[in-house]
């Protein structure tokens, strides 16, 4: 009888413990830019998991009821280059999550006014820095103007 009463305490430690495995768990996330300024309304994704959200004002976003396992977070967004972060879920965790984000460089089109075609590509940083980057598309470089 002690026995038994032994077996069945260790069998029920190990059935809660094994429960909590089980459990579902949630993701919690903050996106922010380089100079840590929140990013709204980037779309998230959760690979694996086969879902999607939004984030908020203050750059948040949540994923509940996630079943235990190894994740990866995707960030898309006007502006952003695509970023991916791995998260692993542990049952009854709620999993916190910081992820930067870089914002994307974007191609601007110049085109000379005393020119039909385009001339020249260049590319802009959105975040607004100034700096321009310019390629002179012109077949003969010009030399003919």
């Amino acid at each position: 009888m002690k026995y038994f009463l032994v077996f069945s305490f260790v069998l029920g430690l190990y059935q809660a413990s094994q429960a909590q495995i089980d459990l579902p768990g949630d993701i919690q996330g903050r996106l922010v830019t380089t100079d840590h300024r929140p990013i709204l309304s980037a779309c998230v994704v959760l690979q694996q998991g086969c879902l999607r959200t939004s984030s908020d004002q203050q750059g948040r976003f949540t994923f509940q009821q996630v079943p235990p396992g190894q994740y990866v977070v995707q960030v898309y967004g006007p502006n952003l280059e695509p970023t991916r972060e791995k998260v692993t879920v542990v049952g009854g965790v709620v999993m916190q999550l910081l992820i930067v984000v870089n914002h994307a460089v974007k191609p601007l089109l110049h085109n000379d006014a005393s020119h039909s075609d385009v001339d020249a590509i260049g590319f802009a940083d959105s975040a607004g820095s100034g700096q321009v980057l310019s390629h002179n598309l012109s077949k003969n470089n010009g030399s003919n103007r």
